[in-house]
């Protein structure tokens, strides 16, 4: 009887753990069957909010660039997959002809050809336009292309002064009679009758000085050869051997270094003088240390700009300690406003210092450089945004070399002929569609390009024929 009992235990114990493992195993596959379902919903929220993301980036691509750059965008702005999108939406009735208006500043940027290695170390360019010289030595490819040293200089007021490439000659002459039987240092010739050389002097001596004739640096003002101070001259007589190629042109564009300033301006020129930069001994700035060259001034925006391009350092005893200058500051030629540059050395302990200021402006205005004169538009139901983005995608604007991709908008409900005043973090095309009507018809819209310092391109109308 009792081995019955232990039996009948024994079978209910394995009974009831069946029950627990069934239950178990029920369990486990709710658990699994609710796991399943929440990734399901997870996944259909994703994909809703990807599809819901799309459609929010599609409304930003059509509406709030005015030069979208996609490979399969058409003439109208807007890609394939987006126009399918946007059947209720204005678009072009018939095809945009687009005219040329103005151009981006063509050779802004010119600084002459590339200057092939000839054995020499340096070798020299003069913008003839500017008055600028610039040395280059090698790069790594065999070209002159890595700048130096840029000078302030002057050349003819006419095209004597010859344009073209040339090597200077084995002809050098600390003094030399010129032209106009006058004198000059360090005469170093280029072609013919073309040379390097100082200021004009009216007879040989260091005292003689064409004080008036100084202040022209920078300016068209010789007979043809190209006029330097002293330093300057006598930096290339002694460190361009004969050889060195020597190449004229004519560009808008300073050079890398950008532009050298006045190396000294004489407040009195009745009569000769002694050039500043003059170590011969007599020379009565001796005994001032000075540094010259360093001038406040303005530069365009975009504009090269080097600290120590033009500027000199003489000490008391009249040493060029140009090497031994510093400078403390920097200047951001990419963004207007003011900045102070403070150059400095010692001269027998004494710390000689000159601060100026440099302006970085912007003075340039944009400009459209293509437009339709007329657009066909249908959809049209007195959406004012709908419509800016449409034109603005068929107006091509530049702010120097920037293409412009921003536009703004002014809208129907401004009084016609109100000024825009309102400022812009970056340039922007102006669309102001003042006079146009909720209601399909003919109208004139004005467009303009705008800078932040509010330089504007010359208004450019577009007759718009607006359908629904």
């Amino acid at each position: 009887m009792k081995k019955d009992n232990q039996k009948d235990e024994k079978i209910s114990n394995k009974e009831e753990s069946s029950r627990q493992r069934l239950k178990g195993l029920s369990f486990i596959k709710a658990f699994l069957f609710f796991a399943v379902y929440i990734a399901i919903l997870v996944l259909v929220g994703v994909q809703a909010v990807s599809r819901s993301g799309e459609t929010n980036k599609k409304k930003i691509s059509i509406y709030k660039e005015a030069t979208p750059t996609d490979a399969d965008t058409d003439i109208e702005g807007v890609t394939k997959n987006e126009k399918e999108n946007t059947k209720d939406h204005l678009e072009l009735a018939q095809p945009a002809e687009l005219k040329k208006v103005d151009a981006v500043s063509a050779g802004q940027d010119y600084n002459g050809i590339d200057l092939k290695d000839n054995g020499m170390p340096y070798a020299i360019k003069i913008n003839r336009k500017e008055n600028i010289v610039t040395v280059y030595s090698l790069d790594s490819d065999g070209f002159y292309t890595v700048p130096v040293k840029a000078f302030r200089c002057s050349v003819s007021l006419d095209d004597t002064t010859p344009a073209g490439l040339f090597t200077t000659t084995e002809k050098r002459l600390e003094w030399a009679i010129l032209q106009g039987n006058v004198y000059g240092q360090y005469a170093y010739q280029i072609h013919e009758g073309i040379y390097f050389h100082s200021v004009p002097y009216t007879e040989k001596g260091s005292d003689k000085l064409e004080t008036w004739e100084y202040n022209k640096l920078g300016e068209g003002a010789s007979l043809g050869c190209i006029r330097m101070c002293v330093a300057d001259v006598k930096w290339i007589y002694e460190n361009c051997m004969p050889g060195t190629q020597v190449y004229l042109f004519d560009s808008d564009y300073p050079g890398p270094l950008g532009r050298p300033q006045q190396p000294y301006v004489f407040t009195e020129t009745d009569d000769t003088g002694w050039d500043p930069t003059d170590t011969t001994p007599g020379n009565p700035f001796a005994g001032t240390a000075a540094i010259y060259g360093a001038v406040s001034h303005s530069i365009e925006v975009g504009e090269p700009f080097d600290s120590k391009t033009g500027v000199l350092a003489f000490s008391s005893d009249m040493e060029n300690v140009t090497d031994r200058l510093m400078v403390e500051g920097t200047v951001d030629n990419q963004t207007p406003g003011e900045y102070k540059l403070s150059y400095y050395f010692y001269d027998n302990g004494k710390k000689i210092l000159r601060d100026i200021y440099i302006t970085v402006k912007d003075t340039e205005p944009p400009v459209i450089t293509e437009a339709p004169d007329e657009l066909h538009l249908r959809g049209y139901h007195g959406d004012a945004d709908e419509l800016a983005a449409l034109i603005a995608r068929n107006v091509t604007a530049f702010d120097s070399d920037k293409k412009i991709i921003s536009y703004d908008v002014i809208p129907q409900t401004e009084e016609v002929g109100v000024d825009d005043d309102r400022t812009t973090e970056n340039p922007v095309l102006v669309i102001d569609l003042t006079g146009v009507q909720e209601t399909p018809g003919t109208y004139e819209v004005s467009c303009y390009a705008k800078d932040t310092a509010d330089n504007r391109s010359a208004v450019w109308k577009i007759t718009i024929a607006l359908e629904e």
